[in-house]
């Protein structure tokens, strides 16, 4: 039927004046759509129209038997029961049919949309706004006057953090469309703290980067330690924004001296295998397509830059294996064809995880210009680490482990060497190398095109590898099995930390035991 004809059979007309009434005396008849309600929000409710009084009115009509029937305003109803308030309603002229009343009901319950975060934060902050414009902003000090951030979260009857926080998302969301466009409050709300991280990050970095300039010398850092004070902090900061540079690869590796060794892992595609749904404070890339498409012309630059003997890793997709060594074959390296593989402890990705197993690993290519040999010789294919912190990958999408890092540094980097990440992203690859700064004195570079990344590498070569890492790096001692620990002992814990491949045997081999 049209919407036009459904309006019409359902029109009502309804009288201006408002009547009263105790709840008690409107009837509500059974089997009516809303059958739960919260009583806690029912309570919220009743205290709200006690101190303010019913400004909406409910709406009744008179059924056969000359009762005052409810249409609209139960939750109202309730809530003024709550409190013995008398109920303020509105009558219709007629009765509604049976079928007037079922399209009522379902046009007030079923189809009331709630409102968006923005459309809360937004409402949270224009009612602040107006409090503050009646009664003043509140003052700090004794006999103070004024309405306070505190007074909004007490009149709404919520926390302080929850209205404060919404408040600042209202305000951040009027100048920043990327906020304004979030999915939901969380996304927002992460997207708002890393701008937060950005302007910090930028104020530090520039601080530094003054202080470095007035003094006019190079800093003396120790690599193996973490900043202990402010000032040591800012002086790691200024020591290492000469070890990244903004930049494409192709604008800056003729810049820097020959490489070594290539530390090379191009965007192929961020959280390609992810079955998790867009978030909206990662950043996006160019997708693998065009990035094989650059591949060939790339990897041509690395080698014209790197020394004659030298040594390439690359970072790759295995469903490429082929294509990525017969780019570098062609250029003139020369291959195995035989791939390192990176295990990913506690990674099990795949796009159809009803049919096909969890990929938990990465491919890397291992290449040679020329023929330097490797300093540590018949390590494995095979490079196991523990999963990534939150520190690691709070800001890049695609942040790897530094420990991958160090197992290829180590395999192929002798004291002195020039070592350059073309695309170094997080960093992650520098601070690997930093830890190695002791025993080879490595001259190591990144090369990153976006400045948020290369001001975040910088920040995490200030922090460390410790400090990144944390208490992931992976515990010696321990048994080679789980069934050797005794259930609930720190050692028990420390492997369960070790590997989360394990965790589900463990769990019922524990429960068999006991």
């Amino acid at each position: 039927m049209p919407e036009k004809q459904i309006l019409t059979d359902i029109k009502m007309d309804i009288e201006e004046a408002i009547l009263e009434a105790s709840p008690s005396e409107i009837f509500v008849p059974p089997g009516r759509q809303r059958k739960a309600f919260d009583e806690e929000a029912l309570r919220s409710l009743a205290t709200r129209l006690q101190e303010e009084g019913q400004h909406t009115p409910g709406l009744c009509f008179i059924n056969e038997s000359g009762v005052h029937q409810l249409i609209f305003g139960e939750r109202r109803l309730r809530a003024c029961a709550l409190v013995g308030l008398p109920f303020r309603y509105q009558l219709t002229q007629a009765a509604p049919s049976e079928y007037a009343l079922a399209v009522y009901e379902f046009s007030e319950n079923i189809e009331r949309q709630d409102l968006t975060w923005r459309e809360k934060a937004d409402a949270k902050a224009r009612l602040h706004r107006l409090f503050q414009e009646r009664y003043g902003a509140a003052k700090a000090g004794p006999g103070k006057k004024g309405h306070s951030l505190r007074d909004t979260a007490a009149y709404l009857k919520q926390s302080l953090g929850n209205v404060a926080e919404d408040i600042q998302l209202a305000e951040y969301a009027e100048v920043i469309p990327e906020v304004a466009n979030a999915k939901t409050r969380n996304d927002a709300r992460k997207l708002v703290e890393k701008l937060k991280q950005e302007v910090k990050r930028d104020i530090l970095l520039e601080k530094a980067r003054s202080k470095a300039e007035k003094n006019r010398c190079e800093m003396l850092i120790d690599p193996s330690g973490t900043p202990t004070t402010s000032e040591d902090f800012e002086n790691r900061l200024a020591y290492y924004d000469q070890r990244v540079i903004c930049g494409t690869m192709e604008e800056q590796l003729i810049l820097l001296p020959e490489a070594d060794v290539i530390l090379f892992d191009p965007p192929w595609g961020v959280e390609l295998d992810s079955v998790a749904l867009d978030n909206a404070s990662q950043t996006k890339y160019d997708d693998g397509k065009s990035q094989l498409e650059l591949l060939p012309a790339r990897l041509h630059l690395l080698y014209e830059r790197m020394k004659p003997n030298s040594h390439l890793y690359l970072f790759f997709g295995i469903v490429h294996h082929q294509l990525i060594y017969d780019a570098l074959e062609e250029v003139g390296f020369t291959t195995n064809r035989m791939p390192i593989f990176w295990h990913k402890e506690g990674a099990h990705r795949t796009r159809q995880p009803d049919r096909y197993p969890g990929r938990c690993y990465e491919a890397i290519a291992f290449a040679h210009k020329g023929s330097k040999p490797l300093v540590q010789r018949g390590r494995p294919d095979i490079i196991p680490t523990p999963p990534p912190t939150p520190n690691m990958k709070a800001c890049h999408p695609s942040a790897k482990h530094p420990a991958v890092y160090r197992e290829l540094i180590a395999r192929s980097c002798e004291p002195g060497n020039v070592l350059i990440d073309p695309m170094a992203g997080s960093g992650m690859s520098l601070v690997a190398a930093d830890t190695f700064q002791k025993e080879l004195a490595l001259d190591y570079y990144g090369i990153e095109q976006s400045q948020e990344f290369r001001d975040l590498s910088i920040f995490n070569l200030a922090r460390g590898y410790q400090l990144l890492v944390g208490d992931t790096a992976q515990p010696q001692n321990l048994p080679s099995h789980f069934s050797e620990i005794q259930p609930g002992t720190p050692e028990w814990r420390q492997y369960w930390d070790a590997h989360p491949e394990e965790q589900a045997e463990m769990l019922e081999w524990r429960t068999a035991e006991k």
